[in-house]
């Protein structure tokens, strides 16, 4: 076989490969980040190369996750152009810490950040795209959630009718088959999708190769209708980073100016957003969620952390590392990287 046709035949090799392989294909991408930690720190130049071999496990992930979800005919409510977006928007996500750490090495830190302003300016167009476009409502990160594989691929799949097992008789395709009480919330099935009495397990029926259980919600679910007052929430995070940069740029690396400018807007934009603990769909809860934690990235961001959690979380690393056996273990790398962390705008300034 020449060269040619190899490279032509490849992309379908793979495809079946992962198809067919789900547990080998998850050990290698776990075996790709295990790599990229154990990289970190050890020679000159090895944070861009352990940086380099977990964006690259990151992006095989996505892309296996996209061939299993086709290979196991999962349904997406989302359209194709906004797919692509939002491909787009993961991609970026995963890389923009590498292309940070190789443009500064290659270009110093002027090139470094005209690239940080380039990425965020592009972030933000499409995050726009998509909150005014398509009506995306809260954005999560990453954009394209993992699939989760154990849970949303089925175990098996028959190749024959014949090869169905009779307890499984009750995998129903149509959604239809149960309907959800309005006050209790509790899914039950219909009377005319049961099957056979001989046959009935009493259970709910499955969808997609996993059965839908009381209080589970969609994962593919629609994104929530922002309210006028939502959607200036919505935008005022994603502009975020953008006027932080902006600020950065007026006042100085070092000023209080930028940290408070930001923290403002990212209070702001979580008041703004009101009570949406029944309002909001699992996946925009979890989002929510994930905001508020943030607020306490705060601590580590200079200039507060320069002048005030520096040496508090140092002592407290060391005390932890000398008193409680094999934790030093996990400690000590944690003290010997903040520095480095420190300096890497999108570990952290980035949403």
């Amino acid at each position: 076989m020449d060269v040619k046709n190899l490279i032509f035949d490849f992309p379908q090799k793979y495809t079946h490969f992962v198809a067919n392989n789900k547990d080998l294909i998850g050990q290698i991408e776990s075996s790709c980040r295990a790599i990229s930690y154990l990289l970190a720190g050890r020679y000159e130049s090895s944070q861009v190369i352990s940086e380099l071999i977990y964006s690259a496990s990151n992006l095989l992930a996505l892309v296996n996750d996209s061939i299993l979800s086709k290979a196991a005919n999962l349904m997406t409510h989302v359209p194709s152009t906004q797919k692509t977006l939002l491909n787009f928007l993961a991609v970026i996500d995963y890389v923009e810490v590498f292309i940070e750490m190789a443009s500064r090495s290659l270009g110093g830190d002027y090139v470094k950040w005209i690239i940080i302003v380039c990425i965020q300016i592009t972030k933000a167009v499409l995050r726009f795209i998509l909150l005014y476009k398509y009506k995306s409502g809260i954005q999560p990160i990453p954009p394209v959630p993992p699939l989760n594989r154990d849970k949303d691929l089925p175990k098996e799949t028959p190749q024959d009718p014949d090869a169905i097992n009779p307890l499984d008789l009750d995998v129903i395709g149509d959604r239809t088959s149960t309907f959800t009480l309005k006050r209790s919330k509790k899914t039950i099935r219909t009377l005319d999708s049961a099957p056979p009495l001989n046959h009935r397990s009493w259970q709910l029926p499955m969808y997609g190769g996993k059965r839908k259980v009381e209080g589970d919600e969609d994962e593919d679910e629609d994104s929530t209708i922002l309210s006028q007052q939502q959607m200036i929430a919505e935008s005022l995070h994603i502009s975020r980073p953008l006027m932080h940069l902006i600020s950065l740029y007026g006042f100085g690396l070092n000023s209080w100016k930028p940290w408070c400018l930001a923290g403002g807007v990212d209070l702001a934009s979580l008041l703004l957003m009101g009570d949406t603990t029944e309002k909001l769909n699992k996946k925009e809860r979890v989002e929510m969620r994930r905001r508020m934690l943030l607020m306490l990235l705060y601590l580590l961001r200079s200039p507060f952390y320069d002048r005030f959690s520096k040496q508090k979380i140092i002592i407290l690393l060391r005390l932890l590392s000398d008193n409680i056996p094999l934790v030093g273990l996990v400690t000590n790398p944690v003290m010997e990287y903040l520095p480095v962390w420190q300096k890497i705008y999108h570990y952290v300034w980035a949403t």
